[in-house]
């Protein structure tokens, strides 16, 4: 394995005649009816000079025309969600394997009794004559 493959998502929304069209990354369900144009970019981890990422699949559709540099601005957004995800993705594993001390967080609404030492008797009379 030489790497991790992250995909990401992106729409073109649909443009008004006197606006250009607008990207989006991973575009939500409520977006989804506005777009005209669509694509998934999947990116390759650990390859290139430094370590970055490189694009190893693509996939752009579109109802209207469109050029080079409209595919090119899809793939740089595309590339800027796929390395925040990367970067996501090596937190969430780091230090997985190393040994740490176990924390326990109890979480209860609930107040529990503690139960005080025994004493050697079983009534509630105080022996040594001490007032608490």
């Amino acid at each position: 394995m030489r790497g991790v493959v992250c995909a990401v998502s992106v729409g073109r929304l649909r443009s008004n005649p006197t606006s250009n069209s607008t990207l989006v990354l991973d575009p939500s369900e409520d977006e989804l009816p506005l777009l005209d144009g669509v694509g998934c970019f999947a990116f390759l981890s650990g390859t290139g000079r430094k370590g970055g990422l490189d694009v190893v699949w693509s996939n752009w559709q579109s109802v209207t025309p469109f050029d080079e540099e409209e595919l090119v601005s899809a793939r740089d957004l595309a590339k800027s969600g796929a390395e925040k995800i990367w970067m996501d993705m090596k937190k969430s594993v780091r230090g997985m394997g190393e040994r740490r001390p176990l924390a326990l967080q109890i979480e209860s609404t609930e107040s529990v009794p503690v139960e005080e030492e025994e004493s050697g008797s079983d009534d509630d009379s105080d022996d040594d004559g001490m007032e608490i």
